[in-house]
C-alpha cells in the first residue's frame, strides 16, 4: 500500500475499496528465458535485431505492444549510472482477443493485471538476454477463477506466450 498514492487515488477517484486474499500460488509463477547470443562490440546491433525479431513474432499472433520502456536508454539520457545492465526494457503486452474474453465476459476485476510486463536485460559484459515475465497462470490463484473456460483461456495464452519467446530463439529456463 502507497498511502499518498491511496488517499490521491480516493480523493480524485473514489469507489469502493476491495482487498484480495488468496491461499496458494501455482508452483511455477514466472516464465523465464535466456538467449545466448555472440556479443557485437555495438550491443544495439543485437539489440535492435532482437526488439524486431520479438515485436514480429508477438504482432503476428495479434498482440499489441501497449508499452515500451528502455530503462537503461533513459539513464544513459540522463548522464545516470544504472548499474549492473549493458541493457534494460520492458514490454508491456495485450492480446485483445484474450483480454475480452476474460475482462469483458465476468472477470474484470483480472484487469488489474492489464497490461502484461515483461522484462529483458543483459548484464554488462554479458553474452546472454534475460527474459521474464510472471504466469497468466497467477490470476487463476490469486482471483480465484474456476470457470473452466476462462482456466483454459489462461493457460493457453501462457503457452502462446512461451512458443512465442522460444521463437526468437530463446531458451526457457
Amino acid at each position: 500500500s502507497f498511502v499518498p498514492l491511496d488517499k490521491l487515488v480516493d480523493r480524485k477517484i473514489g469507489g469502493k475499496v476491495e482487498y484480495v486474499s488468496y491461499s496458494k500460488l501455482p508452483a511455477k509463477r514466472m516464465m523465464t528465458f535466456e538467449l545466448k547470443f555472440d556479443r557485437p562490440e555495438d550491443l544495439t546491433e543485437f539489440t535492435d535485431e532482437f526488439q524486431e525479431r520479438f515485436e514480429a513474432a508477438f504482432e503476428s499472433h495479434d498482440y499489441v505492444i501497449a508499452g515500451f520502456k528502455d530503462f537503461k536508454g533513459a539513464y544513459d539520457e540522463l548522464e545516470q549510472d544504472f548499474g549492473r545492465y549493458d541493457a534494460y526494457w520492458v514490454y508491456s503486452l495485450c492480446q485483445f482477443t484474450f483480454s475480452y474474453n476474460i475482462f469483458n465476459k465476468g472477470r474484470p476485476d483480472a484487469g488489474v493485471f492489464a497490461p502484461c510486463s515483461m522484462y529483458m536485460y543483459i548484464e554488462k559484459g554479458s553474452n546472454v538476454l534475460h527474459i521474464g515475465m510472471p504466469m497468466l497462470e497467477n490470476w487463476i490463484a490469486v482471483l480465484g477463477i474456476k470457470d473452466a473456460v476462462k482456466v483454459k483461456q489462461i493457460r493457453e495464452i501462457d503457452n502462446e506466450i512461451i512458443a512465442l519467446v522460444k521463437k526468437t530463439g530463446a531458451v526457457q529456463k
